[in-house]
């Protein structure tokens, strides 16, 4: 009897206990859910220390629960400390990937993306956007998200990759179509970048001023690159109308005009805009003059902008071997005669050149004339460049069918003859061809050799 009640005892003993280990473990899913609970509202109502606390706490208690890691991230991020987020939501993510559905894991995924962005650790946050994309190849905020770092390293080409996507499906984000277009660019892709830049231009509903800037600017760079030189004068007249990053669209409508061989424009708009940009943009300016004033053949006008462009920034681009090749121009003025397009100016600087002498007959070319005078043979080369090997031949073929008796051929060049012709025998023969350059040529047009002839 004594053993039924020994036993009785000790089964009443074990439902006991097991009835208070229950109501124990309810009592602590109770409380862990009450805890929960307030770390929500305290999350919510930026309490974020008040939550870090709490979920601190039942995080001894419950250390592979991601929710926990997950609101522990939460309260630091509120807090804007992004190390710490990262850490955490980097473990809610490795407890989540035991338990919880693809979804919640990618949500997580990308908080912890986010948070490496946020303390500048790119790759660790590109790898998350990763794992995110290989189950939601379309996930927006991984899609844009990546695009954005790859973007910002200027790796255009990945970059523009994950754009495609993304804008196919949010085609009214118009600055994802901003890095698309910019990385279509980078990359040669000037259809598709055209097409971007065009449609923000077409669309933009705000007065995004930065966006529409941006947008202008870039797409004129396209238009420069596939030769619509005329597209591209128009984005830019829009932008200079507003007064808007002057130096720039004043230099690129120049820089435009020229390249469509709009040269006279080219010039008139330089000296229209000169004074309302930078000393900077100035130096450009000049430098297109110049460049545009060559082409008209107006040598001395290109020598005299080259030469301010200088003054302003000696080191921009070629100005410094430009300068010192036509420093002979701007040092002796009296040599602007010899680049007229005015064949009367051009045969007076010659004859002067010459001390006048007995004319039998002058053969002018395009380049450069030929004057007989008795037996020697004088050619005057009228370009601002050295003469070239072609160019000497032209001269030698003129010499032989005009002037066979002639014995002796002098060759007047402001700039000399190009290497190549100096090394070719089958050209340029010292013995038969005198050359008269460089300083040799300035002293022919000191004063005493350039009075004119007493005519009594």
């Amino acid at each position: 009897m004594g053993e039924i009640n020994l036993f009785f005892l000790i089964w009443i003993a074990v439902v006991l206990f097991s009835i208070g280990l229950i109501i124990l473990i309810i009592l602590n899913f109770i409380k862990k859910d009450t805890t929960l609970v307030a770390i929500e509202k305290s999350l919510k109502d930026g309490s974020y220390k008040k939550a870090l606390n709490l979920a601190l706490k039942i995080a001894k208690d419950n250390p592979k629960d991601f929710l926990v890691k997950y609101y522990i991230a939460q309260a630091y991020e509120g807090l804007r400390d992004y190390k710490q987020a990262a850490v955490y939501y980097e473990k809610a993510s490795i407890a989540a990937g035991l338990s919880a559905e693809e979804e919640i894991k990618n949500q997580i995924f990308l908080k912890v993306a986010e948070s490496f962005r946020k303390i500048k650790k790119y790759n660790e946050a590109m790898g998350y956007y990763v794992l995110v994309l290989e189950k939601e190849p379309k996930n927006l905020k991984a899609l844009i998200g990546i695009s954005e770092i790859l973007f910002e390293q200027e790796n255009y080409k990945k970059a523009k990759e994950y754009l495609d996507v993304y804008v196919k499906a949010k085609p009214d984000n118009l600055k994802a179509r901003f890095m698309l277009g910019k990385s279509s660019a980078k990359t040669n892709d000037y259809s598709t970048a055209m097409d971007n830049l065009e449609f923000i231009l077409q669309n933009i509903k705000i007065n995004d001023e930065v966006l529409i800037t941006n947008t202008s600017l870039l797409l004129a760079d396209v238009y420069l690159a596939t030769k619509n030189y005329s597209k591209a004068t128009n984005v830019l007249k829009k932008l200079l109308d507003k007064q808007i990053e002057m130096d720039i669209v004043v230099v690129k409508i120049a820089d435009a005009y020229i390249r469509n061989n709009q040269t006279k424009e080219a010039i008139v708009f330089a000296q229209q805009n000169i004074n309302r940009v930078s000393k900077e943009a100035q130096c450009e300016l000049y430098y297109f003059m110049g460049n545009a004033y060559m082409k008209e053949d107006e040598i001395m006008k290109a020598a005299k902008s080259w030469n301010a462009a200088y003054k302003i920034n000696p080191s921009y681009k070629d100005l410094k071997s430009i300068v010192s090749r036509y420093n002979y121009l701007i040092e002796h003025p009296e040599l602007e005669p010899l680049f007229s397009k005015n064949e009367s100016s051009f045969e007076s600087f010659v004859l002067s050149l010459l001390n006048y002498p007995y004319v039998k007959q002058i053969i002018k070319k395009e380049n450069f004339w030929v004057i007989e005078s008795g037996d020697i043979s004088y050619l005057v080369y009228r370009k601002p460049f050295p003469v070239s090997m072609a160019e000497l031949n032209e001269m030698e073929k003129v010499i032989k069918q005009n002037f066979k008796a002639n014995s002796k051929c002098i060759l007047f060049s402001l700039f000399g003859i190009t290497n190549e012709s100096f090394t070719s025998s089958d050209v340029y023969d010292a013995s038969k061809m005198d050359l008269v350059s460089e300083i040799d040529f300035i002293n022919r047009l000191k004063k005493e050799n350039l009075k004119q002839p007493d005519k009594n």
